[in-house]
Formats: structure tokens, sequence, C-alpha cells
């Protein structure tokens, strides 16, 4: 787990997927056709090291990755500079194609996220009827480089731990 630049202090592994345990959202970057970024925030779930995300069949980000599995996501959390810690990936995408993989883990990101979905009684009909006639696909992605920092850690290097005991022997 290598800071992203070397002004910051980086996670150890064990905390970059503890921190993404903990988000519910990463900004998923994927490669237009002609060349440029196209970048969205998804909700997503973490399985061991992989990140899924569920959106619809159609989405520009679905047609970006079946042309080109190359993605970049990042995560943060923070307002103040010393309390900002963040992840950035690099990794390849893949759509599950298998169904029973594909449903399995649907119900797995809905139900993380059930209590920041919408809901049926808050939205216009016609907008739910749609919604529903919706196919839906997962991508999974497979980190190949990880990048994070927490600054949070600067506060300990500018103010080490003084409630050590003291060697008075001397």
């Amino acid at each position: 787990m290598r800071p992203a630049n070397r002004q910051y202090v980086a996670m150890s592994e064990e905390e970059v997927f503890e921190f993404l345990r903990q988000s519910r959202v990463i900004f998923v970057a994927t490669v237009k056709p002609n060349g440029r970024p196209h970048v969205v925030p998804v909700w997503f779930t973490l399985i061991g090291k992989k990140l899924y995300f569920r959106t619809q069949d159609y989405k520009v980000k679905v047609k970006n990755i079946a042309r080109n599995p190359w993605v970049a996501c990042s995560a943060h959390a923070g307002d103040k500079y010393v309390d900002l810690r963040g992840v950035m990936i690099e990794g390849i995408a893949r759509i599950i194609e298998d169904e029973e993989e594909s449903r399995r883990l649907q119900q797995e990101i809905i139900a993380r996220t059930k209590d920041l979905r919408w809901r049926a009684e808050e939205m216009p009909r016609e907008w739910v009827e749609a919604r529903m006639k919706e196919r839906y696909v997962v991508v999974e992605i497979t980190p190949l480089k990880i990048s994070s920092w927490d600054n949070s850690k600067l506060r300990e290097l500018a103010h080490p731990d003084t409630t050590a005991p003291k060697n008075d022997s001397g």
C-alpha cells in the first residue's frame, strides 16, 4: 500500500480494506471511446479484496467497461486536511455474465445500501415503473494497484505519544 504522494502517510493493507468496508460510495472512472475519463459515484460492496457495484445495463460505464476494462476508483472521508483519508485503486473491471452469481451479488449490494435507496412512495409512479423494467448488471473490480493516505497519522507524527512512562533512573 503505497502513498499517493510522498506528503501523505499511507494506510496499511488491513486499514485500506477496513476503510473500504466502512465506505458505501466509490467514484469509478472508465475510459470513453474518445479516450476521456467518465467518472461516476456508485454504491458498492467489498467481497474479499474485490469491489462490486450494480448498475443498469445501458449505462455509459457498462459500455465503456465492455470496450476497455481499465478503471480507476477512489473513496475518501474527512473534511479538514488533517482528517482526510482515502484510497485510490487502479484495476480491471468485468461485467458478471453468470446470472446466478449476478443475482446473488445484486442481493448483497441491495442489502448493504437498503437504507439509502429510493422508496416507491417517494417517487413519481411513471419513474418507478420505468425503473422496474430496467435490466441490471454487476461489475467486479479487481484492484491491481492501491494507493492510500491517512492524514490523521500526520498528527501522530507531529505529537508523539507523551503518555509513555519516562525512565527516571538517570
